[in-house]
């Protein structure tokens, strides 16, 4: 994945761009899927897209965003895209904040995860997040590694396939953004 925050006129916080890659096997079951039914590729995109993004409303879209400590309920601004690139499936769409946020004046953070159960979501490997917009003078974002214990490592490799996680499992291992304003 990657990911990019965007300013407002005001140099605050309004939303979030969530670009991800999926793995070659996922890519694989869509596109056969796709060739099945016989519909064009770009529709059918667009609605697996649509679909999706309805499903991942009541997860939060697998966006935690924190703003002072405090989680906030985020919505999908209705922003989408999605294609074949290089062979597997991209996925980029927008979510905002409730309220624009003033990072020199409140601390924020955002981890993208599944919290039903782990699915490994990683910014490419080298990235750096974007900053669009009015970004204030002194911001920056900073990719924060996920440090799981041995025994939450060990605890998740003893899950069986059809075991619920526990709703955190997927935030103990999830890279985390903050944004950082001097």
């Amino acid at each position: 994945m990657s990911s990019s925050v965007t300013f407002d006129r005001q140099s605050r916080i309004r939303s979030i761009v969530v670009d991800w890659l999926f793995d070659d096997f996922y890519t694989a079951f869509v596109v056969e899927d796709i060739n099945r039914v016989g519909e064009p590729l770009d529709d059918a995109l667009a609605s697996l897209a649509k679909e999706n993004l309805s499903n991942l409303k009541e997860y939060g879209y697998f966006v935690d965003v924190q703003v002072d400590d405090q989680r906030q309920k985020v919505e999908f601004t209705g922003h989408f895209e999605t294609e074949i690139r290089d062979d597997r499936l991209w996925l980029r769409f927008e979510i905002a904040l409730p309220e624009p946020v003033d990072p020199h004046r409140q601390t924020v953070s955002y981890a993208v995860y599944d919290p039903t159960y782990y699915i490994e979501i990683l910014h490419l490997e080298g990235d750096v997040v974007t900053l669009r917009g009015e970004k204030p003078s002194g911001c920056f974002a900073s990719i924060v590694p996920a440090t799981p214990t041995g025994a939450t490592i060990a605890m998740a490799a003893a899950l069986d396939q059809n075991e619920k996680a526990p709703d955190t499992l997927g935030l103990l291992f999830a890279e985390t953004v903050e944004i950082l304003c001097d």
